[in-house]
């Protein structure tokens, strides 16, 4: 199985087939509800990681260092 990535792809006279890909940042400010929430779910989103992390770690320790 071969996998191509979608930007190398290739007509048969040379040309791309997929057009150039342009991503854009679109600001805009968040009500006072919305801020709370997104400061609330990276907050959980960053403990929970932290404990995957740790969780990771231990895994990896060799047996009699837990």
């Amino acid at each position: 199985m071969r996998r191509m990535v979608k930007e190398e792809m290739l007509r048969f006279d040379g040309t791309h087939l997929f057009p150039e890909r342009k991503a854009y940042t679109a600001n805009y400010k968040l009500s006072d509800m919305e801020a709370a929430l997104y400061e609330a779910v990276t907050s959980y989103v960053k403990t929970e990681m932290g404990k995957a992390d740790a969780l990771k770690v231990r895994a990896k320790a060799p047996l009699d260092s837990r």
